[in-house]
């Protein structure tokens, strides 16, 4: 057996573990089984088993949550009881119910089975359990009957240890066989008075071959989705492993409770559930905070989705969590390019694309020199789900390529969606127009006519549909996002007579009544621009640049108008000679 060096201690102490470690279990590679008796029998091995076995677990951390014990946790908890009289199990926790960020306990894939290391007999039946499943079998296969269950890692008495290091064997957990931590106040969070055991997604769902009786090959349970931070949940297998996604975070000036959901967006809550999770969402929908997900909960959170325009599903899906974010904590952080807060400008001029942080920076950074090709940029946000903002270009042959951002203002290589996108005259994305917390672009043809790409937040489109047409009326269409404050990304046109007008998004992928006048007497200009927060409001701004080469910024109000007095220069500098710019709000 091997173990981490243990921290130096009194000769009486070190003699006092030295007899509290010669009941530890040992992996059968170095230490024979427990002789069998009453109180070291162990678990029947089935019948019918496949010659072959399990590889061991990799690591699967909890990435969801909806707090239910899985039918293999369930089957091995109830398995020890009935092996070992008297003793107990349990396995879901509650969403968010103590100070660990993870655990398997959120998404049932844990048992803890409560014996007790201070309990001679039980002792004797939880060493006897875990050796039974670290034993080679008749075949010779090492940890057979772990790797059967789907054993991903073992906590008891002290002591862990993980099927993805075998090689460690037993080490000692969070210092638990220092003599501070020797009395029992320590032995729950030592794990003296319980086995913890975390099983894999197969091993959690019965799959694996010590139920099934055939080998079941690794899975890695339900991913996220963008804008959430944990992973609905999902009873069907998934053999390929998730894509590591950045946490999401609320805006700073987001409330305590805009914090809070955003923090647990993705925990799947429903009648039945309890906890702290349970206390968020029913604070958030206008329900009575009780932390018990009642009748009447459910009741109020279907009322709370149709006001939303959300599927009224009764339980908090990955829709209702992203519409939760939208009403009660703005939208996450959406980094610029470079990993900061502050709202970028794009520029490509012969081929040399530039990042600017601000309108008074007219020479940036220059991230490539080799776009040439490129007669349009479209700023999506994160397109990929990978919370990284992402780019868009269209090549002057009509390619629309997808540049996946690295958070470091650069880009992995380029992904071609395919040719004829020169058919339109604009290409911009609204952020999320059709409410499923994906991004999507729009494009704007010279007859006027309006299409919807929506993204599947894979990097990809789930389909397109015709939202509208006469918007070649309009000399300049974009969309600044969500500008009246309800979380619905919006238009704002120019039209030739220099006005500017709002059309206010629905969340459907359409409009809200008729266009509002924003402002009128505008100066010549070449461009406008959606560029984000401006003037650290957190509100959306407008920025436009004059024939002269200087930027002019209108401030919004957050309620769909301007506020007074905007439309003043912010650059001194000339930035007639920057080409094609775009705002990376």
């Amino acid at each position: 057996m091997s173990s981490s060096p243990r921290p130096r201690r009194s000769a009486g102490i070190l003699l006092a573990v030295a007899a509290l470690l010669c009941g530890l279990l040992t992996t059968a590679a170095t230490a024979s089984a427990p002789a069998a008796s009453a109180a070291t029998a162990v678990p029947p091995t089935p019948t019918g088993l496949p010659s072959g076995v399990e590889e061991l677990a990799s690591y699967v951390g909890a990435n969801s949550c909806d707090a239910s014990t899985k039918p293999g946790s369930a089957a091995l908890g109830a398995l020890l009881v009935k092996t070992y009289p008297g003793t107990s199990y349990g396995s879901a926790r509650a969403c968010a119910s103590d100070s660990l960020a993870t655990s398997e306990h959120y998404d049932g894939r844990a048992v803890d089975w409560m014996a007790n290391s201070r309990n001679a007999t039980q002792k004797a039946q939880a060493n006897a359990a875990v050796a039974w499943m670290l034993a080679k079998d008749k075949a010779g296969n090492p940890y057979a009957m772990a790797r059967r269950l789907g054993v991903m890692y073992l906590i008891w008495n002290n002591r862990s240890w993980s099927a993805y290091r075998p090689a460690e064997g037993w080490k000692e957990y969070n210092g638990c066989l220092a003599a501070s931590k020797a009395s029992s106040t320590y032995d729950t969070t030592c794990h003296r008075n319980h086995v913890h055991i975390s099983l894999s997604w197969a091993g959690a769902m019965k799959r694996s071959s010590y139920w099934s009786k055939k080998v079941a090959a690794p899975e890695y349970g339900p991913c996220r989705t963008w804008m959430t931070n944990w992973a609905s949940p999902s009873t069907t297998a998934n053999h390929t492993r998730c894509q590591s996604l950045a946490p999401v975070q609320a805006l700073p000036t987001a409330t305590t409770l805009g914090k809070r959901l955003v923090s647990i967006s993705g925990m799947y809550v429903k009648q039945g559930s309890t906890g702290p999770a349970v206390t968020s969402v029913q604070s958030a929908i206008g329900a009575s905070a009780t932390g018990s997900f009642t009748s009447s909960t459910t009741s109020a959170l279907v009322a709370w989705q149709k006001r939303n325009s959300v599927p009224a599903t009764g339980v908090t899906d990955a829709r209702t969590w992203r519409a939760l974010i939208r009403a009660h904590a703005a939208q996450p952080i959406a980094l610029g390019l470079d990993s900061t807060i502050d709202s970028d400008l794009l520029s490509l001029n012969d081929g040399r694309l530039t990042l600017s942080d601000s309108a008074s920076d007219p020479y940036g950074r220059v991230l490539a020199t080799n776009w040439s090709g490129v007669n349009g940029l479209v700023a999506p946000g994160d397109f990929n789900g990978d919370a990284y903002p992402d780019l868009i270009s269209r090549t002057a042959a009509g390619v629309l390529r997808l540049h996946r951002g690295t958070g470091n203002a650069t880009f992995a290589p380029p992904a071609a969606w395919g040719p004829g996108w020169n058919v339109y005259s604009s290409l911009f994305s609204p952020g999320d127009f059709n409410g499923d917390g994906r991004a999507d672009v729009i494009g704007v043809r010279p007859d006027g006519a309006m299409y919807l790409y929506k993204g599947n937040g894979k990097g990809g489109f789930s389909g397109t549909s015709l939202v509208g047409t006469g918007w070649n009326s309009y000399d300049l269409v974009l969309s600044p996002g969500d500008f009246t404050g309800d979380g619905r990304a919006d238009l704002v046109v120019h039209r030739p007579d220099d006005t500017l007008w709002l059309y206010k998004g629905n969340g459907k992928g359409g409009w809200v009544g008729t266009r509002t006048q924003l402002t009128s007497g505008l100066p010549a200009l070449t461009s406008i621009v959606a560029a984000g927060d401006l003037n650290g409001d957190q509100r959306s701004d407008l920025l436009g640049l004059t024939t002269g080469g200087r930027w002019l910024a209108w401030y919004g109000t957050g309620t769909g108008a301007l506020t007074s007095g905007t439309g003043r220069q912010v650059s001194g500098s000339d930035w007639s000679s920057a080409g094609l710019v775009v705002g990376v709000r």
